[in-house]
C-alpha cells in the first residue's frame, strides 16, 4: 500500500523508524510535531513549504520501501561463523593531570576574505540564516520555516548525492528541531561557541557581489508603482557604494551599473524608467546567471 498524507499515522506504526535514513527519521519528527501526531492539520494545510517537504519525504518513504520489498523476495544463505573470544587484556592507567582552559568565545563577525559570486550558494544560504538566528529569540514559525527549508534541501541533496557541509547541515536540523519540539513559543537556539565558529566562517566564504545585489534591486522596481523615494533611495545606495570604494570600475558588471544610473537620473525628468528591453533582458540573465551554474 502505498503511504500518504492521510494514511501515514496509520502506515509508519508497521515501520521500524531507526532502520530509517537520519534525514528521513527528521522529517517523520516534523511532520508529527507540526500535525501533533495527526490530530491537527491546520499547520500543515497552511504552510506550502511544509506540504513540499513532506510530499517530497512520502515519495523517498515509499520509494525505499519498495526497494526493501523486492530485496526480500530474494533468498540469501548465511553462514555463521563462531568468533573466537580473545581474553581481555588487564591494563593499568595513570591518572593524567589536565589543566583548564577558557572556553574559546564564539566570533560574532563572518569571515572577511568572502569570494564575491553572481549567487550565493543554498549550502551557505542556509548556514548564514542559522547563524543570524543565534542567540536571538525566534518565534516557533521562524524556526519552523527554515527547518523546512533544510529538510526540503537535504532531500534535494540526497537525490543527487550532493554532500558538501553534510554534517555541518545535519546538526543545524537537529538544533532546529530541539528547539521547535520546546514548549514555549518563543525560542533561543545556542550551540557550542567552537561550533558556531565553525558555521560563521562557512557562511562568510561566499559573498555576493555588490553590483550583483544593486542590479537586482532595480530589477524589482521595474513594473510597479515606482516613486521618486524609491528611485532616489537605489540612486544613493549606489552612489555611497561608489563614493566608498566598494564599487568601482574595474567591477565586471559596472556598464550595467552606469546606465542604471543613467535610467535613474532621467526619472526626475519624464517618471518613467527607460532602459532597453534587451538590456533589461541581459540584467535579468545576470541575477539568474549564478543559480543556473550550481544546477
Amino acid at each position: 500500500m502505498k503511504i500518504t498524507a492521510k494514511n501515514y499515522f496509520k502506515e509508519i506504526k508497521k515501520i521500524k523508524l531507526s532502520s530509517l535514513p537520519e534525514e528521513m527519521q527528521q522529517a517523520h519528527s516534523v511532520f508529527n510535531d507540526a500535525t501533533e501526531s495527526g490530530k491537527d492539520w491546520e499547520i500543515y494545510d497552511e504552510d506550502k513549504d511544509i506540504k513540499e517537504m513532506i510530499g517530497i519525504y512520502l515519495e523517498k518513504l515509499n520509494s525505499l520501501l519498495s526497494k526493501k520489498a523486492k530485496a526480500k523476495v530474494k533468498t540469501k544463505v548465511e553462514v555463521k561463523v563462531k568468533a573466537k573470544v580473545k581474553k581481555p587484556i588487564k591494563r593499568t592507567h595513570r591518572a593524567v593531570k589536565v589543566k583548564a582552559e577558557n572556553k574559546p568565545k564564539a566570533s560574532t563577525t563572518m569571515n572577511t576574505k568572502a569570494k564575491k559570486v553572481e549567487s550565493v550558494s543554498k549550502e551557505i544560504t542556509i548556514i548564514k540564516r542559522f547563524v543570524n538566528m543565534l542567540g536571538q529569540e525566534r518565534s516557533k514559525k521562524q524556526v519552523l520555516s527554515l527547518m523546512n527549508v533544510v529538510q526540503k534541501y537535504l532531500f534535494e541533496r540526497r537525490a543527487r548525492r550532493v554532500y558538501k557541509f553534510s554534517e555541518e547541515l545535519l546538526d543545524i536540523n537537529n538544533s532546529l528541531m530541539a528547539a521547535f519540539q520546546k514548549q514555549s513559543s518563543k525560542v533561543k537556539i545556542s550551540i557550542s561557541s567552537v561550533k558556531e565558529n565553525q558555521l560563521r566562517e562557512i557562511a562568510g566564504l561566499e559573498k555576493e557581489r555588490i553590483s550583483v545585489a544593486l542590479i537586482k534591486d532595480y530589477i524589482n522596481v521595474q513594473g510597479k508603482n515606482v516613486t521618486k523615494v524609491k528611485v532616489k533611495s537605489l540612486y544613493n545606495r549606489i552612489a555611497d557604494a561608489v563614493n566608498n570604494g566598494s564599487l568601482t570600475k574595474r567591477d565586471r558588471y559596472w556598464k550595467h551599473i552606469d546606465r542604471i544610473l543613467d535610467s535613474l537620473k532621467n526619472y526626475y525628468q519624464n517618471e518613467i524608467l527607460t532602459i532597453h528591453k534587451a538590456e533589461l533582458n541581459g540584467l535579468q540573465g545576470i541575477v539568474s546567471s549564478g543559480t543556473q551554474k550550481k544546477k
